[in-house]
C-alpha cells in the first residue's frame, strides 16, 4: 500500500513540475531589477557582456566579414544611447534627494533609448556563436 501511495504522489509530483514552471517564469536579470537605478546597471552590464562577446568574435579568424560589419554597425547604434545612459545614471546617482525626482525622467528615457540597441547587438552576437 506505502509504494503505491508513494508512487502515485511521486506521479503527481513529476506532472506539476512543468506546470508549475509555466506559472513562475524564470526570472531574469532585466526582470529582477526592480529601481531604475537596477535598470540602468543590469543594462550597462549587459552591454558590457555582449561588447566583450562581439569583441571575441571579431577576433575570430573564422568569422565571415560579414559579420564583423554587421557587429560594427550594431555596436555603434549602441554605443551612444549606452554612453547617454551612463551620463544620466551619473548625474541621477550623484544627485541629492530633492533634484533626484527631475533626474528620474531623464533617467528612464536614457533607459528606454538604450534598450532596443542593445537587444539587438545581444541577438546578433547570439546569433553567430
Amino acid at each position: 500500500m506505502h509504494r503505491t501511495l508513494r508512487a502515485l504522489a511521486l506521479g503527481f509530483a513529476l506532472a506539476c513540475v512543468p506546470a508549475c514552471a509555466s506559472v513562475f517564469p524564470p526570472v531574469t536579470e532585466q526582470h529582477a531589477s526592480q529601481t531604475l537605478e537596477q535598470r540602468a546597471y543590469v543594462l550597462l552590464n549587459g552591454y558590457a557582456a555582449v561588447l566583450e562577446e562581439a569583441a571575441d568574435l571579431v577576433r575570430d579568424l573564422d568569422t565571415p566579414p560579414a559579420v564583423i560589419r554587421a557587429l560594427a554597425q550594431a555596436e555603434a547604434a549602441a554605443t551612444p544611447s549606452v554612453e547617454a545612459l551612463h551620463q544620466a545614471l551619473t548625474a541621477y546617482a550623484a544627485a541629492d534627494a530633492a533634484t533626484r525626482a527631475s533626474r528620474t525622467d531623464a533617467l528612464s528615457q536614457a533607459i528606454e533609448a538604450a534598450e532596443a540597441p542593445v537587444a539587438a547587438m545581444r541577438g546578433l552576437v547570439g546569433a553567430t556563436e
